[in-house]
């Protein structure tokens, strides 16, 4: 192993911590040095070599061999591995913190990873230099007039818009998340627009043919452009890739990947393989290294089945689905499944089963098992759902409108599809775990104030008078210095004179459950450790929510 890879392990490794089960086993379990940000997994390294997506492979060992290992010997995942001692994810090839740290413009939202220069459809003419089609997927590879590279993916026939819209539409939520997405546009053009060169003119006449047009005769396409470097492939969904020395964690330990089940959920993207999810070797400042890209979101909002063999997505699995089969046989296929209470719509785009009023996040499925989904913990959704939360509906509304949606019935049924999905994913998660954020603990005039963001209350979730708080004080030995049960109050004040907290340099720990009333049952608690005393106040140093 590298110096560079044993200091990122070492880093890695200060993240780490072992949950204790109440206030009283507590230890001490986080330094008080600066939480980690940025893991610097971009250090240069050799090219890896190109690999391939074996498809009938993948199909058998997720249909067939996992569900089964799940349906008879499920196990409790472990805690993410690659989180911070705040609990979230840093920076790195992987992920950068957007929205959910920080606002995002409105302007950044529809640039998505583009650097809002423009877009080829201003770059006419262009130059054709390749032609592909897929079983599922056809498209051009062109040049424009200034020389960038754009791949041009066209809708499916008969069903105009659909996938080129939730290509542009998905990538722009995907990307304002922090996940690293591929530039996109959509595009329409004219015959005359093309230039016959590298590929004959027949060719491409032939090949436009079979392309749908829109109500104004132009064809339409999502122009996406892949980063300058080299793609080497997928990135599996375990274990790490051995050839690329930055790839230290194992990837179902990752959070950003496990809750991307979330925000598969919310934008429907039910065909996540790793096929769709590569690792290009791009240039960095310093040299090349591994940059891991989630892609493939044409069939995103129920797009897909719009033309496609008759199926449940989002209900279950497209094939063969163990849990169903089990659930059928032991009530011998009486049961009315979800499903069966959906109703078809009548125009384009967002299909039916993209739908708010059955949509539970915690039983959604994509069209093949995905393994990183099953290692998700309630930890890993909240983490999700705080970035989800982020989302207001300016944010929502702006990247629907990049996707060019003619319909304006369209458009609005999945903008408001959209932020209700979101609005149960929110209800979802923060009644998994305690909903704290921001917790502070300060010395002012009044006195030692706990503070803290109730999230389920932030976002309606339900009323500031329904919660009522639980909280604990300890020292580092895990001694109770103090319990009291609160409810909703301007200031949360703690009795500093019963806790004999300590002077300086000590370590206090605050834990704190919620119960949101009619329910009798506290919430899993969250526990906020400082570091700090009386003489110059308590720094937070590491959080644990437990589930």
């Amino acid at each position: 192993m590298s110096p560079h890879s044993r200091n990122l392990a070492a880093s890695l490794l200060l993240m780490a911590f072992v949950a204790a089960s109440s206030c009283s086993q507590q230890k001490l379990l986080f330094r008080s040095d600066p939480v980690i940000t940025n893991i610097d997994d971009n250090v240069p390294i050799a090219q890896p070599q190109p690999r391939a997506f074996n498809r009938l492979a993948y199909s058998y060992d997720v249909l067939l061999n996992r569900q089964l290992d799940d349906l008879i010997d499920p196990i409790d995942p472990p805690p993410a591995m690659n989180v911070n001692a705040l609990e979230r994810v840093p920076n790195s090839s992987w992920f950068t913190n957007r929205l959910g740290t920080e606002r995002l413009s409105i302007q950044q939202v529809a640039n998505g990873p583009g650097s809002g220069d423009g877009t080829p459809q201003s770059r006419v003419p262009w130059k054709v230099t390749e032609i592909s089609v897929g079983h599922s997927q056809k498209s051009l590879t062109i040049e424009d007039n200034s020389g960038e590279v754009y791949v041009l993916q066209f809708d499916r026939s008969g069903v105009i818009e659909a996938s080129t819209a939730s290509e542009v539409i998905a990538s722009r939520l995907l990307y304002a998340a922090g996940y690293n997405v591929l530039e996109s546009h959509i595009v329409t053009f004219n015959r005359a627009d093309i230039l016959s060169e590298a590929v004959d003119s027949a060719s491409i006449d032939q090949f436009l043919a079979a392309c749908a047009r829109t109500s104004d005769n132009r064809y339409r396409a999502t122009a996406i452009r892949r980063p300058a470097g080299v793609d080497v492939g997928p990135f599996s969904f375990t274990g790490t890739r051995t050839d690329d020395p930055n790839d230290l964690i194992a990837h179902q330990h990752r959070r950003e990947l496990r809750a991307l089940k979330m925000f598969a959920a919310w934008l429907g993207d039910v065909e996540i393989t790793p096929d769709n999810c590569r690792d290009y070797y791009i240039a960095g400042e310093q040299g090349s290294f591994v940059k891991h890209f989630i892609t493939g979101f044409d069939d995103c909002f129920g797009s897909y089945f719009l033309d496609n063999t008759p199926t449940h997505p989002g209900f279950d699995y497209l094939s063969v689905d163990m849990a169903e089969i089990a659930g059928n046989s032991l009530t011998f296929g009486l049961l009315r499944e979800p499903w069966e209470e959906i109703q078809s719509k009548s125009y384009s785009l967002a299909g039916p089963y993209y739908e708010s009023r059955l949509f539970r996040p915690d039983k959604w499925k994509p069209i093949m098992p995905v393994p990183l989904f099953s290692q998700m913990t309630p930890q890993d959704a909240f983490w999700a759902a705080t970035i989800i939360a982020s989302f207001g509906d300016d944010h929502i509304s702006t990247a629907v409108n990049e996707g060019q949606i003619s319909s304006q019935t369209t458009k609005q049924d999945l903008m408001e599809q959209l932020k209700l999905r979101r609005d149960k994913i929110l209800s979802w998660a923060f009644s998994r775990t305690t909903p704290l954020d921001g917790i502070s603990l300060e010395f002012k005039k009044q006195g030692l104030v706990l503070g803290f963001t109730n999230l389920a209350e932030k976002y309606a979730i339900a009323p500031r008078d329904s919660f009522e708080y639980r909280i604990s004080v300890c020292d580092q030995k895990g001694s109770v210095l103090g319990k009291l049960d609160m409810k909703p109050q301007p200031q949360y004040i703690l009795p500093e004179r019963q806790l004999k907290l300590p002077e300086t340099d000590g370590y206090v720990v605050v834990e704190i459950s919620v119960r949101q009333r009619p329910s009798l049952e506290f919430l899993p608690p969250v526990r906020a450790h400082f570091w700090g005393g009386k003489q110059l106040g308590f720094k937070l140093v590491g959080v644990e929510r437990q589930s």
